[in-house]
């Protein structure tokens, strides 16, 4: 089922503007209006549209509208965006009623300072439609085109707190709800994942920083449907089977180089995974 897909832009346009202030919650683009508007159009060739090992290629293009509105102050920051992506594909993909994948993402950013010390940061993204994977954060995730109006929201709020001026705390929440329309893929797939933390940021040097962090995992699946039997005891496997948690520790550096360069490395000294 290997894959091969390039792709040409052809034509980006847009009218957009920033407010030039504290902009932590405010698109690159956003520089002296607090509103930007987008649009882009690109064709592009796949090789295997259908992901299965008999290869179907197409080629099409895709529509990709936007608009963000921004607001940023001298203690709060926020922006909201929306975009569309519409591909077209020259071949219908196996199982969708027309040739055409569309999907909305909608995406908010909100911070705000509460004193030089402590600092609050919560956003949002939900993705409606054939392509939710574009929502994901992270970077491996594979796109994968589905029919029906599948859902994937991505959610997470941060609290940094410089306690002194050597100590430093970082408390997250994480939240990712995932809702596929299709029965089989809602039976393995669908699910609810919690995650929280805690790290302790020590400042060894101005421009160095060590970290001592814990990690709570929960991990519920929502399918409410039987995936397998237990090859040892033959009973019915259901999708609340594989519902998991996980306590992690990890330790970690961070340096930066330059005012834009840095680089982390992290070890994870503890894991457990509880049923």
């Amino acid at each position: 089922m290997n894959k091969f897909a390039v792709s040409l832009g052809l034509v980006a346009l847009g009218t957009t503007a920033l407010h030039a202030v504290e902009a932590t919650a405010l698109n690159p683009m956003q520089r002296s209006k607090p509103w930007s508007v987008a649009a882009s159009l690109r064709g592009f060739y796949d090789d295997n549209i259908n992901l299965t090992p008999t290869k179907v290629d197409s080629f099409g293009y895709e529509v990709t509208p936007s608009v963000d509105v921004g607001v940023a102050g001298d203690t709060t920051s926020f922006n909201l965006g929306y975009q569309l992506n519409a591909r077209y594909f020259e071949t219908r993909p196996q199982f969708q009623s027309d040739k055409w994948n569309l999907t909305h993402l909608f995406e908010g950013m909100f911070s705000h300072t509460f004193s030089p010390r402590v600092r609050m940061s919560v956003q949002d993204s939900l993705a409606i439609g054939n392509e939710p994977d574009v929502s994901s954060p992270l970077p491996n995730d594979t796109f994968q085109y589905l029919t029906g109006d599948n859902i994937i929201n991505y959610g997470a709020i941060d609290f940094n707190i410089e306690a002194t001026d050597l100590l430093g705390f970082n408390v997250g929440y994480n939240n990712a709800y995932y809702n596929y329309d299709d029965d089989v893929t809602a039976v393995t797939l669908n699910r609810i994942e919690n995650r929280a933390n805690i790290d302790s940021q020590w400042k060894l040097s101005p421009t160095t920083f060590g970290i001592f962090g814990y990690m709570y995992g929960q991990y519920l699946y929502t399918g409410d449907g039987v995936i397998g039997f237990d090859p040892d005891t033959g009973d019915v496997r259901t999708s609340s089977d594989r519902n998991t948690r996980s306590q992690t520790f990890y330790v970690g550096a961070q340096h930066a180089f330059a005012p834009k360069v840095s680089v982390s490395h992290y070890n994870f000294i503890g894991c457990g995974i509880l049923v």
